[in-house]
């Protein structure tokens, strides 16, 4: 959990309390970037796969297998959820954009097998552009 610091200003006294928010409530570059740090990633990198999956926006994508802002499919999603508790010792929620971006940064700080399984992080890697086959069709992923 994210806790923010703010000062109120009453007159001349300035008082800072806390906690204001949770993580839930922040804006995403904020919250991205608190949860890659807890991991130990770049949330500019982070960031910019979240972009170019989804622009942020909270939808699926690939045919409504991949789920909302990270594009992780609920497949892959399940599939590392295992490791991810046993590992943390917490669980997650498919469905909940703070837990994706979790997953996420957790997969991140795996190594490159774990990262390539964003094929807008390989298009990334690429420079740009990746060419793939999947089930006997041609898909094109961009990110720049």
């Amino acid at each position: 959990m994210l806790t923010i610091k703010y000062a109120v200003a009453k007159k001349d006294i300035v008082y800072e309390t806390e906690p204001i928010i949770t993580i839930d409530n922040v804006p995403y570059k904020e919250m991205i970037k608190a949860i890659a740090v807890e991991f130990k990633q770049d949330p500019r990198l982070i960031s910019k796969i979240i972009f170019c999956e989804s622009g942020y926006k909270i939808q699926s994508h690939d045919g409504g297998r991949a789920k909302n802002i990270t594009g992780i499919w609920d497949t892959t999603f399940k599939g590392w959820l295992p490791l991810y508790e046993k590992e943390i010792g917490k669980t997650l929620d498919i469905k909940n954009q703070t837990d994706q971006v979790r997953m996420m940064s957790f997969v991140f700080s795996k190594d490159e097998s774990y990262r390539k399984q964003w094929t807008s992080y390989v298009a990334y890697k690429k420079g740009g552009k990746y060419i793939f086959t999947n089930k006997g069709k041609t898909y094109t992923s961009h990110c720049k």
